[in-house]
């Protein structure tokens, strides 16, 4: 904070990104594997021309993967990513694969699974 004359302009201070640069993810699994998972790019927003291209394009492998398909809460990649240091978007692209890959068919199974009792809980407990 600056005390200036009224006539006078503020000086200008520089104030430290504390939030850091983030990245958007969005994933679609099925109860096998992730259908799809894409790192929105910088500058890009989510318009409904983005998101309709995406659920085209996630449609397209879950045709491939032949079962049941429902997004997957993944607080596990959250846990994941909070122990890495990620100095660009190639990093986290990098360290995305590996999870993915590090995940066995039971990772999803079951979450994909547990989702209509989580949710019953969630509606249980008033969204608490």
């Amino acid at each position: 904070m600056q005390w200036v004359k009224r006539s006078e302009k503020p000086h200008l201070v520089h104030r430290w990104n504390i939030h850091g640069k983030k990245s958007m993810l969005t994933v679609f699994c099925c109860v096998d594997e992730p259908i799809l998972w894409k790192l929105v790019p910088q500058g890009k927003s989510t318009d409904a021309d983005y998101v309709r291209q995406e659920l085209k394009e996630m449609a397209l492998n879950a045709e491939q993967c032949g079962r049941k398909r429902d997004q997957i809460p993944l607080l596990s990649l959250e846990l994941w990513l909070k122990r890495k240091q990620l100095k660009s978007e190639d990093d986290l692209k990098l360290e995305l694969s590996a999870f993915f890959e590090s995940k066995k068919r039971s990772f999803y199974y079951y979450g994909i699974r547990s989702l209509a009792h989580r949710w019953q809980r969630v509606i249980d407990h008033h969204g608490s």
